[in-house]
Formats: C-alpha cells, sequence, structure tokens
C-alpha cells in the first residue's frame, strides 16, 4: 500500500498544437482508401462509414442513430453532449433517397429486429454488455473504431505508415466533407453538420430529457449529395 497518490506526481501534459507530440500526423482518408477499407469491411461497417460519409456525423452519432429517428422527412440527429461553438445540439436532415436506402439495408441486413441502424451480433452474447436501455447487438462507438481499424489494417495500401499516421474512422467527415466542397456545397452549408453542440442548448436535453425536444429545437441543416454520387467524385 502507498501512503500518497502517485498520480499527482505526474505532471499535466498541455494540449496545446505548439507542443511537437500534440501536433496531427495522422493522414487524411483519401477517396481510394476509402473505398479500399470498405470493399474488405464486414456489411455493417460498410453501412456505418457510408452514413458517416454522407451526412458528416461522428461515430457516436452513427451508432446511436436509430429507425426511430426517422420522422415524418426528417432524420432527427441529438450530438454528443460535447461543448462546441455552435447551436447545433439537435439537427434534422431531410431525407434524401440515399438516407431510405441506408434504412432499407439496415432492416434487410439479418433478421435481429434491432432498434439501431448499426448493429452487429456479438462473437459472445451477453445481454449485460451492451449499455443500460440500449438493444443488446448495439454496436458501441470503440467497436466502430476497432472495426475500422482492422480493416485498414488488412490493407497493404496502409502498410508503409506509421500507426501513429494512419486514417481513424473519424477521417470519414473530413474525406465527406472535402466532397462535398468539390461539389459546390457552400462552406456555411456544410458547417452545421459537422459541428459539436453547445452546451446552453444541450441543457434542454440532459434536464428534460428526450421527452422536453420539440421540433423547433432542432436546426434544419441538408445533406444532399447521394452516396453514388460521392463515391465517383474525383477529389
Amino acid at each position: 500500500m502507498v501512503t500518497k497518490n502517485e498520480a499527482e506526481a505526474v505532471l499535466a501534459r498541455s494540449a496545446s498544437l505548439q507542443v511537437e507530440v500534440n501536433k496531427k500526423v495522422r493522414k487524411p482518408l483519401d477517396l481510394e482508401g476509402y473505398l479500399a477499407i470498405r470493399k474488405v469491411a464486414e456489411p455493417w461497417l460498410q453501412l456505418a462509414m457510408d452514413i458517416s460519409l454522407v451526412t458528416l456525423q461522428g461515430r457516436s452519432e452513427v451508432c446511436n442513430m436509430k429507425h426511430s429517428d426517422f420522422r415524418g422527412d426528417y432524420l432527427f440527429v441529438i450530438r454528443e453532449k460535447t461543448e462546441g461553438t455552435s447551436d447545433t445540439a439537435f439537427i434534422r436532415i431531410p431525407v434524401t433517397q440515399s438516407m431510405r436506402e441506408f434504412r432499407a439495408l439496415a432492416m434487410a441486413l439479418d433478421t435481429l429486429n434491432a432498434p439501431n441502424l448499426i448493429h452487429r451480433r456479438p462473437d459472445r452474447q451477453r445481454r449485460d454488455w451492451a449499455p443500460k436501455g440500449e438493444h443488446w447487438a448495439y454496436v458501441r462507438p470503440q467497436c466502430l473504431i476497432n472495426a475500422f481499424r482492422a480493416a485498414l489494417l488488412s490493407l497493404e495500401h496502409y502498410a508503409h505508415l506509421k500507426p501513429a499516421e494512419r486514417p481513424s474512422v473519424h477521417e470519414i467527415r473530413a474525406l465527406g466533407s472535402r466532397i462535398y466542397l468539390a461539389s459546390n456545397i457552400a462552406e456555411e452549408a456544410i458547417s452545421p453538420l459537422m459541428t459539436h453542440a453547445d452546451q446552453q442548448v444541450t441543457k434542454i436535453y440532459t434536464q428534460g430529457g428526450e421527452g422536453a425536444l420539440r421540433p423547433e429545437h432542432y436546426k434544419t441543416v441538408e445533406a444532399p449529395l447521394s452516396l453514388t454520387a460521392m463515391l465517383a467524385k474525383a477529389i
């Protein structure tokens, strides 16, 4: 037994980007790499990648996306409870044909009848492993990260890169945004799809629960490009 907290003796590391170790070295994901990873990915991972590419949503939003989030002509998305610089804690995206196809594919992948679009049958099934209130086939964001990394590492396309340089699943959003820009979608229209929630707006959800949300709490943002058009785009 120790008599003092050893962790307190460790100096806190600066998060400044002026510090060399904090500078980003990860290589961007290009369309060639995306298609190569997608080709070797399992169907549920392919679907998660495509949803992220088209809607520019992050791993948590993609993993948490449910069939019940499709209401009328909109896909309703609740952001991670992360403080940022915008008021887009809650957004609604007009449903496009690609999004309808994503939902249909999610329902056709298996017979699990899971509420989440992204789901899989775990290798070892234990219901108590699922987060509270989630279906046992729910895919945790970390599972999505690991599956993407495993698919990437199976390719010689990235074999020459150091681990810190290899693109992560987070880079899909950046690739999608570049495709949107190359398709003459204004940056002002892309930004609301990608930004995180402002803490003040998030309180509506955290204090009142999902039932406190009304349509006017959601900011309407569009993701107009189809998956087919994006995958064919040369950037």
